[in-house]
């Protein structure tokens, strides 16, 4: 094989590395049942490898959660209800969705709509906190349901809502 070869197919194999290395992940569903790999991968562990490579958890406070959150476009208020042309017939197989904040109001409307919201098996967003309290009393009231602590800016944008609590379910319908 001459040099001229071997700097050729060289060449082609960082290019293929490069390629390779730079491809993005792209999801195609998130159910937002998201699961730890760590039970998958424990038998494939010996024990004082597995707990030697576990990070210690963090205690419960504003960290732990990334409080404060907030949402500076929306308010807790009255919603009515309507459908949302910028998700109808994209939700696909997307679990409903709803968003709450830590004030009284929310919590009035998922302590009621509770039994609804499971039967749907909605994930919920708590958009607007400040202490790990506020997280605390609404993670009680939602119990069963998936709470996550995120701002709700972007989906506020993306479908022009300005209050909370609300439901955005498929087929991209929006109720309080």
């Amino acid at each position: 094989m001459t040099n001229w070869t071997k700097a050729v197919m060289a060449v082609s194999w960082l290019c293929l590395a490069a390629f390779e290395v730079t491809a993005e992940p792209k999801v195609l569903f998130d159910s937002g049942e998201t699961k730890a790999l760590s039970p998958f991968l424990e038998p494939l562990i010996p024990k004082k490898q597995a707990e030697a490579a576990l990070p210690p958890r963090p205690p419960l406070d504003s960290r732990s959660y990334g409080l404060p959150v907030q949402t500076p476009s929306m308010t807790p208020g009255r919603v009515q209800p309507r459908r949302l042309p910028a998700l109808h017939g994209k939700m696909g197989g997307a679990r409903p969705l709803f968003l709450v904040g830590a004030d009284r109001w929310s919590l009035q409307w998922l302590r009621k709509n509770k039994d609804r919201l499971v039967a749907l098996q909605a994930v919920g967003m708590i958009i607007a906190a400040r202490h790990p309290d506020d997280v605390s009393i609404l993670r009680r009231a939602a119990d069963p349901l998936s709470l996550i602590v995120a701002s709700g800016e972007a989906i506020a944008t993306t479908v022009d809502l300005r209050h909370y609590p609300v439901l955005i379910a498929p087929p991209g319908l929006m109720a309080q």
